[in-house]
């Protein structure tokens, strides 16, 4: 079995038990070429799936055999640990592979057995992935990540993002929305993963789309900057954890703005008008 007859199989049964727990689930199938966040503007994984409009999490899909990944790439790893380690910012990117053998895979799936067959693949954050050879009993199998996800709004401990507001639950009529049509339009990379990892970032009141254009843009250009190709192997991770804290540094700035304008306006907000007030 190959990776991408793997990952339609696993993301197959996902859509099955969603669909089972009346759950939506949305995905994106990311191309080879689009894949590396060196611009600032890849997608960090294979698949992207937003989860009952509410949990978004990137999957990068290996085959194990024999104990070990024939495909490991060690870029793409120390890539990976430093994107989601050592951060306020937690991106919710995750390994995924087989425990069972593809003989027994195949059977699953065309037995219509798609929960046995996510039990039979397990998940793993990057940085508990220390190598091409996975410590399997350590790694939960992917039903049961799948189904905390789902059971669990507030992704209590979890890697990856608390809760996004559906769109139809923000107001409009202030006209300031975050334009998460934009944003999944082909489903976020990397910049724009960052930014809307921050909670405060995607309530509707925060800022105007064109203003989060602006900042997306401009961490985009300083991402750039960095010549992240230039970068070899063995530097990569310390690369992509100063880039991230970076990154992070310049949006919990932009949220303190926020904050403190908010904090603005509530006090003029608080204080009596000329005709009410009374010496």
């Amino acid at each position: 079995m190959n990776e991408a007859t793997f990952q339609a199989f696993a993301t197959h049964s996902m859509k099955f038990v969603c669909t089972e727990l009346n759950k939506k689930m949305m995905m994106h199938v990311s191309s080879s070429n689009e894949q590396s966040p060196v611009d600032g503007d890849g997608r960090p994984y294979d698949v992207g799936v937003l989860l009952d409009d509410a949990h978004l999490v990137g999957i990068e899909f290996k085959i194990c055999e024999g104990g070990r990944f024939p495909s490991w790439h060690k870029g793409q790893h120390e890539t990976y640990v430093g994107l989601t380690s050592d951060s306020p910012i937690v991106l919710p990117l995750y390994y995924a592979y087989n425990v069972l053998d593809g003989t027994q895979l195949n059977r699953l799936y065309n037995s219509d057995e798609f929960i046995p067959l996510l039990e039979g693949a397990n998940v793993s954050k990057p940085k508990d992935l220390p190598g091409p050879r996975p410590s399997i009993v350590d790694h939960e199998n992917m039903y049961d990540w799948l189904l905390a996800i789902l059971s669990d709004p507030a992704r209590c401990g979890r890697n990856g993002w608390t809760t996004i507001s559906m769109q139809n639950e923000w107001d409009l009529a202030a006209g300031k929305t975050m334009a998460l049509g934009e944003m999944l339009q082909g489903f976020p990379d990397i910049i724009w993963l960052l930014v809307t990892a921050h909670n405060g970032l995607r309530i509707s009141w925060a800022l105007t789309s064109s203003e989060m254009q602006e900042h997306v843009e401009t961490l985009r250009a300083t991402w750039k900057q960095r010549d992240l190709r230039s970068v070899k192997t063995e530097g990569l991770r310390q690369a992509y954890l100063e880039l991230v804290e970076d990154n992070s540094n310049y949006i919990r700035s932009v949220w303190a703005d926020v904050v403190s304008q908010r904090s603005n306006e509530n006090d003029m907000d608080d204080r009596p008008d000329n005709g009410s007030f009374r010496p």
